[in-house]
């Protein structure tokens, strides 16, 4: 059996109510088995747990991560190795000011493939 590779749906913040169309996008991919990454989770949307994985997993360190990646792209090895894992195709962010963020992710990646989707 072949597997799906996977799309990475970064938003920077994981994910508020306001946001069904991007879940909803995301799960309607035939192609892809997107996983949600993002700076932070916040109350909103509940997205499988199996799926998301956010830098700032709350505390003094989490919010130290995600500052740490936002001002210099700076990001640890274990969160880098845990998305290594999943063999990323491409990273899809909503929103101009997300893929200015995920830009240094995808470079530490060595994804090629950067979409950046921009309702408007």
């Amino acid at each position: 059996m072949l597997h799906k590779p996977v799309v990475l749906i970064y938003r920077n913040n994981l994910l508020p109510a306001s946001e069904t169309f991007v879940q909803k996008q995301a799960e309607a991919l035939r192609d892809f088995i997107p996983y949600y990454v993002g700076s932070r989770l916040v109350q909103g949307l509940q997205l499988p747990q199996e799926r998301r994985i956010a830098l700032n997993q709350g505390g003094l360190l989490g919010l130290t991560n995600e500052l740490s990646y936002k001002l210099w792209g700076k990001v640890s090895a274990d969160f880098i190795r845990s998305l290594q894992q999943l063999y990323p195709a491409l990273i899809h962010a909503h929103f101009a000011p997300d893929g200015a963020i995920a830009l240094p992710l995808a470079q530490r990646l060595h994804v090629s493939r950067l979409r950046c989707y921009h309702a408007g």
